[in-house]
């Protein structure tokens, strides 16, 4: 994934068969009428899975009867999304449904370009659907006071950090992590831990501290629980920034991180790759993922949510919008509704297609072999347990702690704010471009970390970071005298 991912996603490839399959233009202009059924295309990101299309033929065998439409599903790689959604939308292909987030095809950026479909007046047409989203979560959705997308997450709020601790070892080697809760407390657990054993402890990829921070235009935006919540700043030269990545840097030259972390895309899949040979590593999920987390790593974990990373953002994470070119958004919206509120679309898009890639298990999902061939990357869909069969992994109490994590959350000082880049968009691409080059180096404490975080802030200064930071801080205070 590109630097500007830095979330982890779930994944296991395959050939990228269904990529850009979807009818053009012309094409789309005869599809409409079959049987009284409507066929919307829908672009879905990350590695194509090998048996998307007969979980997609299994969906409209469904929802052509019940809904009177059907649903072409063309999913894009991580690295080719952007360009070849911004290369059917800019020919003006019809493209129904696709999508959408901060880090990809950016949805403040691209709602504001029109490409997206204004979904605030159609919501209430949609009742059941609108009565799912919560007011926090509509409101991180809002660009310039409008709805461009539908957020899909409706059971829990927001998404933080979690340090993730190897059980097994934690319980062989008495171990307490129950005060661990960012990287300067988990220092010095690893350091206990190395001398027992014969591994880096804290397995790490690509990805940046455990600290607090709504981005705007990354690196710039509000910090959270922490700071002068009426200020835009760097993060790379706050405080908190600077002493997180000393203390990595310093527990990389003790042993105590992986050495591939630099080159490591993701941790999806770690538990196949390095067996038992981890003591904690950190994820962004809620509490409810943690039989996710499970499977990926191999094993059973404690988890530990990193001191205020519950954040419910000023933008929301994963969205599906609508085509403002669409000729169907009225059905787009019916199929989107029914997606968040039918049980049985929700579990087939989920899990894929019972008997073959799941079995039940008192009435739990229990995934087969075949299920590395559906392992699609979850945020493309809603995620609400209460509408979806619960894993055989999973605890009973889904709904207790989906409303304890709510509690937790903290909303961003900046929540309903979005940042319009028109006028420094040439200057956030350069410094786009700084951070690819150096903040991997910088956020895995390679050699020579404190260094490239010095040079780094400096180039990106030379990018135009002040007059982005001007500009931002000015729309922030505009907005901010709004909401009084």
């Amino acid at each position: 994934m590109k630097m500007k991912k830095l979330f982890t996603g779930a994944v296991i490839g395959a050939a990228a068969v269904m990529a850009l399959s979807a009818c053009g233009a012309k094409k789309d202009e005869g599809k409409s009428a079959k049987d009284g059924v409507v066929e919307l295309n829908w672009y879905l990101v990350g590695p194509p899975v090998k048996d998307l299309g007969e979980v997609n033929k299994e969906l409209n065998n469904y929802i052509g009867e019940k809904y009177k439409v059907n649903v072409k599903m063309n999913q894009i790689d991580f690295s080719d999304y952007d360009q070849k959604m911004m290369t059917m939308i800019n020919s003006g292909e019809k493209v129904d449904m696709m999508f959408t987030t901060y880090w990809q095809l950016n949805y403040a950026q691209n709602a504001r370009k029109g490409i997206f479909a204004n979904l605030t007046e159609m919501m209430d047409d949609y009742p059941e659907l609108k009565g799912m989203l919560k007011e926090d979560v509509l409101k991180a959705s809002e660009v310039d006071g409008k709805l461009y997308g539908v957020p899909q997450r409706t059971l829990e709020k927001a998404g933080g950090r979690f340090i993730c601790f190897n059980k097994e070892l934690v319980d062989k080697y008495k171990i307490d992590v129950s005060k661990v809760d960012s990287v300067q407390t988990l220092a010095p657990v690893l350091r206990e831990v190395k001398e027992k054993v014969d591994f880096a402890p804290w397995y790490m990829a690509k990805a940046e501290p455990m600290t607090s921070f709504d981005y705007l235009a990354q690196p710039l935006g509000v910090e959270v629980g922490t700071g002068n919540p009426e200020k835009i700043v760097n993060r790379y030269e706050t405080e908190e920034y600077k002493k997180d990545i000393e203390t990595i840097a310093k527990l990389r030259e003790e042993g105590m991180i992986n050495s591939d972390s630099l080159t490591l895309e993701g941790l999806s899949g770690m538990g196949a790759r390095i067996g038992n040979k981890w003591f904690a590593t950190y994820w962004t999920m809620t509490p409810m993922d943690q039989s996710i987390v499970e499977e990926q790593v191999g094993g059973k974990v404690i988890v530990n949510e990193v001191k205020n990373s519950a954040i419910l953002k000023s933008v929301a994470y994963c969205m599906v919008a609508v085509g403002e070119n669409s000729d169907h958004k009225k059905e787009a919206m019916t199929f989107l509704q029914a997606l968040n509120t039918d049980q049985k679309i929700a579990n087939l898009l989920r899990y894929g297609i019972e008997g073959k890639h799941y079995t039940l298990e008192n009435g739990k999902v229990k995934f087969t072999d075949e299920h590395k061939n559906y392992d699609i990357p979850g945020y493309n869909f809603p995620y609400d347990q209460t509408k979806t069969l619960q894993r055989a992994d999973a605890g009973d109490d889904v709904l207790k702690i989906a409303a304890e994590y709510n509690e937790s959350v903290i909303n961003s000082p900046a929540l309903g704010f979005s940042y319009d880049s028109t006028n420094t968009a040439s200057e956030i691409a350069q410094m786009t471009n700084v951070l690819e080059e150096y903040f991997h180096t910088v956020g895995t404490g390679s050699k020579g970390a404190m260094e490239t975080l010095e040079t780094m802030n400096k180039k990106l200064k030379a990018a135009g970071l002040d007059t982005v930071q001007k500009d931002m801080q000015k729309q922030y205070d505009e907005w901010r005298a709004k909401q009084k």
